[in-house]
């Protein structure tokens, strides 16, 4: 009996580099989790962003040249 219990504490003790080389790549790969997770809110903002109408016209606008109707434009040709 007293020799499992010897056994049991020396697997025991042998395990404890292992199991901490274990517990720093779970902190390792949750730390990549978050950081993942934080791009992805930020990319669904974007994503929400550029489904507005708003933003859609501003791009019309800004890329195209595009204007609403009954809007008008005014050019400045002074030059400046």
């Amino acid at each position: 009996m007293l020799a499992f219990f010897v056994f049991a504490a020396v697997r025991f003790i042998s395990q404890q580099p292992l199991l901490s080389e274990y517990d720093n790549k779970i902190s390792e790969l949750n730390g990549q989790i978050e950081q993942q997770e934080q791009e992805k809110a930020h990319y669904e903002e974007l994503k929400a962003l550029y489904e507005t109408e708003e933003y859609q016209k501003q791009l019309a606008r800004e890329r195209l040249g595009l204007v609403e109707e009954n809007e008008r434009v005014f050019i400045d040709v002074s030059g400046n």
